[in-house]
């Protein structure tokens, strides 16, 4: 094993390097995931299959911090794809006639709406696409992820206020064009 993977807890400020990795970079790659994949789950099994990879490959360590970044982000990449191959080749199996009737028989889960939903959805995404990047890491962040301004700012290294300066920008520019539209 790398001696960087093994080394002593009390070298690295009381942390494992893997975990000072993963601490360090999961909130990205999380978020990166989170935009391609069509649920949360999927988003944190790849999360973990890619953290998985780096504790397999032992290489990110010796990297600088970017360069780290930039290959966890190459190896989420292979991952998604890896992911929309399977489903391609192994399509889900549907229901039987029963389960699809009670999956449906509140409104909320009936067709029509959840073609709604999706298409408002879809609808969100494409308009906070059009966003610039802050903006739109921001929006994810707090909305996505549930995290408060403090946290965002920890993460993005940025003060509380200037956080939540840039989270009313972003919704208003959002705003704005849900209104030209």
């Amino acid at each position: 094993m790398h001696p960087l993977w093994t080394r002593n807890a009390q070298d690295t400020g009381g942390q494992a390097p893997a975990t000072e990795l993963y601490q360090r970079h999961a909130q990205v790659v999380l978020l990166y995931l989170r935009r391609y994949l069509p649920t949360k789950e999927d988003a944190e099994d790849l999360l973990l299959e890619v953290f998985l990879r780096a504790l397999e490959n032992q290489v990110p360590l010796t990297l600088s911090e970017p360069e780290q970044r930039a290959w966890l982000l190459h190896v989420s990449r292979q991952k998604v794809a890896d992911y929309y191959r399977r489903r391609t080749r192994h399509p889900s199996v549907p229901l039987d006639e029963q389960a699809i009737e009670q999956l449906f028989a509140a409104d909320e889960h009936s067709p029509e709406q959840v073609a709604l939903r999706h298409e408002k959805h879809h609808l969100l995404r494409e308009r906070i696409a059009t966003l610039p990047e802050q903006y739109q890491t921001v929006l994810w962040l707090r909305f996505a992820y549930g995290m408060r301004s403090k946290a965002i700012g920890l993460q993005l290294q940025k003060s509380e206020g200037a956080v939540r300066t840039l989270l009313s920008r972003a919704l208003n520019h959002l705003r704005d064009i849900y209104l030209h539209s």
